[in-house]
């Protein structure tokens, strides 16, 4: 009946189903939806310490692990995040899971150090040199026409 709940987005109602079985019986896959109902519904904190608990009972779950690294992103914890994804990367070896690592790391906003050289770069690139060729480009017709007026006039 969650499921239900949760595939029609009524997160708060799965949630507190979710809740009352693991307060009967802890289950770590019902954990595990739990976390990612957390994170969908935008409770990111709770996504986060869910599978921060995940990953240290089991630190070999690669989706545990994966949704960690989601989590941390969520709460732009990025530096953590990158952390997970590579030792996810440093420790898998089915080309699906890797491909998919690869991907969140992709879907990272830049940071740190690198970053301003991103922005830099495409700064350089893009804005003065538009704005170099269409000052010159009316300098220099304005600079022509000056010398073809006084040439038209000798």
């Amino acid at each position: 009946y969650a499921e239900i709940l949760k595939s029609l987005k009524n997160f708060p109602k799965a949630i507190e189903i979710y809740n009352k079985l693991l307060d009967e019986e802890y289950d770590p896959n019902v954990a595990f939806i739990r976390g990612t109902t957390y994170l969908w519904n935008g409770d990111s904190t709770l996504a986060l310490t869910e599978f921060q608990k995940l990953a240290k009972e089991n630190p070999d779950d690669f989706q545990a692990n994966l949704y960690l690294g989601e989590s941390y992103e969520a709460v732009h914890e990025y530096d953590s995040a990158r952390t997970i994804y590579d030792s996810l990367l440093v420790r898998s070896t089915d080309s699906s899971e890797i491909k998919l690592v690869q991907q969140r790391i992709g879907w990272m906003p830049v940071s740190g150090f690198i970053s301003f050289f991103n922005n830099l770069s495409t700064f350089v690139r893009v804005s003065p040199q538009a704005m170099y060729f269409a000052d010159n480009h009316q300098d220099m017709f304005a600079i022509s026409q000056y010398f073809c007026l006084a040439d038209s006039y000798k």
